[in-house]
């Protein structure tokens, strides 16, 4: 399996003119088909994931795991829980880190322990609520959070699904996309 990674500068001030700039990057689609595409920020830097290669600077990202592989892995996320009908942003450590270790283990992938780990804190996974890096001028709920974590795969076609597709609920505003390193 594989996908296409594409990284291109951006001079975009918001987070809704970054989303416009990656959707002008994309072909056309049919009218109520989404695009197939999963996007994150770094800096300046707009990383694109897709089944499609969008020019010739596209690299071809071979998605080819096996069971127990050892990765650590990136993704920005926007924790949420629904209380009485609305989206609520899950605050606390424990929250956001519990938040994470679900998404983690619906991905596919198990969270393992640090092998120098704090006393008080095991876990490998970091957790770092995001000050809004680009102006939000469309008022968009974005309650971001980037979780890092070293991660063993234990479902080799979950996670590769998750790769594609994204993780979370929220998959837009550069939420969703893992990163991954071997």
């Amino acid at each position: 399996m594989h996908a296409y990674l594409t990284t291109k500068e951006t001079d975009a001030t918001t987070l809704y003119a970054v989303h416009q700039f990656v959707w002008g990057l994309l072909p056309k689609m049919p009218s109520g088909v989404e695009a197939p595409y999963l996007f994150t920020m770094k800096g300046a830097q707009v990383l694109i994931r897709t089944p499609l290669p969008l020019d010739d600077t596209s690299k071809k990202e071979e998605i080819d795991f096996k069971v127990g592989d050892r990765l650590y892995v990136q993704v920005v996320l926007n924790p949420v829980k629904r209380s009485q009908g609305k989206e609520c942003p899950i605050k606390g450590v424990v929250g956001l880190k519990d938040y994470g270790q679900r998404i983690f283990e619906a991905a596919g992938l198990r969270v393992l322990p640090m092998e120098m780990a704090d006393e008080e804190d095991e876990s490998s996974m970091f957790v770092r609520l995001l000050v809004p890096e680009l102006e939000n001028s469309k008022n968009i709920p974005i309650h971001a959070a980037r979780y890092n974590a070293s991660v063993e795969v234990v479902d080799v076609d979950i996670f590769q699904n998750a790769l594609l597709n994204g993780v979370g609920r929220k998959k837009r505003f550069g939420c969703g996309m893992m990163l991954f390193r071997r």
